[in-house]
């Protein structure tokens, strides 16, 4: 398969670590192939698994690269006694990034609030030190913390204190702590700088002579089921915070175990 000019430019470049926050249809599984070197675990979606994109590339292609691929819920569990990859490839990267501006104590000690899956993420990779690691996905801004959360994956190491002072402020609540991100330019050029410097970035029409690209946004009734379980949390959960969040949840499809089908 030929490739194009934008491509081959960063294959040109052979970064042994990057991000590929390339836009959907943009290329990134063929991309972070060509990169790949020896042998390669690829950390996926289940969804993304199951379909075995990566497989068919390969096969594709012709390509010579030996490519194991994981979901994100098999590697959780099973990263403390994963061998050593040559390199290690995280599709939809954001998901496997959760960190948050919020602090949790261990051994006395504050540390950064992060989801297990980044914990098992983060020591896989100090622990076996890949020769290259790439993480492709089309939102590594997300949040501002999940873009700290790709600087230390890719080692360029930034103080968890000083990025969130910078990137959050703090907002007056009694009793907890709550941080939300500055919305201001002069932040969010910063913010796109880290991005810049840590991977590549471009949008589908800057590389494809596309249309403008139309999203539709789809509206679906909540089941009735979910709508009764919303009014049960107003009296479980009196905190307006903890109520939205698990709110959210409901509205989702998931709360404490309950699993709702989608309308």
């Amino acid at each position: 398969m030929e490739l194009y000019n934008h491509q081959k430019k960063i294959i040109d470049e052979d970064k042994k670590y990057c991000g590929l926050w390339l836009g959907t249809g943009s290329g990134k599984t063929l991309i972070a192939l060509h990169l790949a070197k020896g042998k390669t675990l690829i950390i996926a979606p289940k969804t993304q698994r199951e379909d075995k994109n990566w497989e068919r590339e390969v096969h594709k292609n012709n390509m010579n690269v030996d490519i194991t691929v994981i979901s994100k819920e098999t590697f959780r569990k099973e990263a403390k006694t994963l061998p050593r990859y040559d390199t290690v490839i995280g599709e939809e990267a954001h998901t496997l990034l959760g960190v948050t501006p919020n602090i949790r104590w261990k051994n006395k000690q504050p540390i950064p609030k992060t989801s297990q899956l980044f914990v098992e993420f983060d020591s896989y990779v100090k622990r076996t030190k890949p020769e290259r690691i790439y993480l492709c996905t089309a939102t590594i801004v997300k949040s501002p913390m999940t873009v700290w959360g790709a600087c230390k994956i890719l080692g360029t190491n930034i103080d968890w204190y000083k990025f969130r002072n910078y990137f959050y402020m703090k907002l007056p609540m009694p009793g907890r702590d709550v941080w939300v991100p500055k919305k201001d330019n002069e932040t969010k050029d910063k913010l796109a700088s880290i991005v810049n410097k840590i991977g590549y970035v471009g949008r589908l029409e800057d590389y494809f002579d596309v249309p403008e690209q139309t999203f539709k946004t789809i509206y679906f009734d909540l089941k009735q089921e979910q709508k009764e379980r919303i009014k049960e949390l107003k009296t479980e959960y009196p905190d307006p915070i903890v109520y939205i969040g698990k709110r959210h949840q409901v509205e989702n499809g998931v709360l404490a175990g309950a699993e709702y089908s989608s309308p």
